[in-house]
């Protein structure tokens, strides 16, 4: 079978290869053994993009077909004419169509696309909405927009393959579909699993914040934690992994509350790291992972895995279904509460049983997740279709 793969991040082509963001391009490398040919249908990445952009991919049956500069859903709708040819072209020499939602693109292969369809639902552009940090007109285009493509996405639904990769939009499909299957979609192999008992046994406790950031991330709310705790006297301080969201201000914000609170010396941001040994060194050497989202549209962060898998204790939002996947191995605090976050941090750093048993069962389901398993069966679930 030949598959054409569609999503709204970037990659290039250079050297004869493809480049594009980690997270995506281990997930395109693990199914590939499964399929004659994956074709990718994705934009070409913009200057800021392309630090980011260095996940080589290692398969030699991946062949990409560029787009347009990655730019603003109206930009792209007035540029669809070329998309539209692409998709049309590509249609004719393959079987199927993987189409990870949300993305913007949806309505035009809705009524172009005459082949099978799998959508790979990872996030949901209805919800969150009223969290916008925008002006009011455009918080006003920006619904009208969702509440149409949201039109779109499920009359599509009711025609394709569904695949849901958390059970908050399996819950949400099911209700249009019954055609809807679970698969969970991580970073992490066997190899990267890495065994310790225990954390928070020196003086200085490290706490880590790794992904996109941006304020609906919860970034800021975890700041002000740091400075309460550190008003407190408890020797912890943050590292910041991962990149900056195109087009936000949170460069600015965060520099200006760190320095509001004189922590320079104790929270520092450490770069992007690539997907692997290099990101997951980050999250081996620190203390407690902290992710403070307040996003409610995302399915289960993908951090969370490779957290699990490096033996961390988690304090984590309770959105998006988390619950029910984390069964119990992280410590759940409310959205935007920053009192919450603190006094989780400080539980977790005093009690090392509690600390202890969030590893164990951590541990337990990680390997029940792995990307091996997963990408077999989310193979499965598209060529069986």
């Amino acid at each position: 079978m030949k598959l054409l793969f569609h999503y709204h991040s970037p990659a290039i082509s250079k050297e004869n290869s493809i480049f594009m963001y980690g997270f995506l391009g281990v997930f395109i490398d693990s199914i590939s053994p499964f399929f004659e040919e994956i074709v990718l249908l994705l934009h070409k990445p913009r200057l800021q993009q392309m630090q980011e952009i260095n996940y080589e991919i290692k398969s030699k049956n991946i062949k990409l077909i560029e787009l347009d500069t990655h730019s603003s859903i109206l930009n792209r709708y007035i540029k669809s004419i070329p998309f539209l040819i692409k998709l049309i072209t590509a249609s004719r020499s393959c079987d199927h169509l993987l189409l990870r939602i949300s993305t913007p693109y949806l309505p035009f292969i809705s009524i172009f696309w005459k082949k099978k369809i799998s959508l790979l639902a990872v996030s949901d552009a209805n919800a969150g909405l009223d969290q916008l940090n925008q002006p009011k007109l455009r918080k006003l285009i920006i619904k009208a927009w969702a509440a149409i493509y949201y039109l779109f996405e499920i009359n599509l639904a009711k025609k394709s393959n569904i695949i849901a990769t958390s059970n908050l939009l399996y819950r949400k499909f099911s209700k249009v579909s019954s055609t809807v299957e679970f698969v969970r979609t991580t970073t992490v192999n066997t190899q990267d699993i890495w065994i310790r008992e225990d954390t928070c046994l020196n003086k200085e406790y490290k706490i880590l914040y790794s992904g996109r950031i941006a304020e609906n991330k919860g970034i800021l709310d975890l700041v002000d934690a740091i400075a309460k705790l550190r008003a407190r006297n408890v020797p912890v301080r943050l590292d910041i992994v991962g990149f900056f969201s195109v087009n936000s201000n949170i460069i600015q914000k965060l520099n200006l509350k760190i320095e509001k609170y004189k922590l320079n010396e104790f929270i520092v941001y450490r770069g992007f790291c690539n997907v692997g040994i290099e990101l997951l060194s980050w999250y081996r050497k620190s203390d407690i992972f902290v992710l403070p989202t307040k996003s409610k549209g995302e399915g289960f962060p993908r951090v969370l895995w490779e957290a699990m898998a490096s033996s961390i204790p988690i304090v984590v939002s309770d959105i998006s279904g988390i619950k029910d996947t984390t069964l119990n191995a992280v410590k759940l605090i409310k959205p935007g509460d920053v009192n919450d976050i603190t006094e989780s941090l400080l539980y977790i750093i005093e009690n090392g049983k509690y600390r202890r048993s969030l590893i164990k069962k951590a541990q337990g389901i990680v390997r029940k997740n792995t990307i091996e398993k997963q990408s077999e069966k989310l193979s499965e679930l598209i060529k069986n279709y």
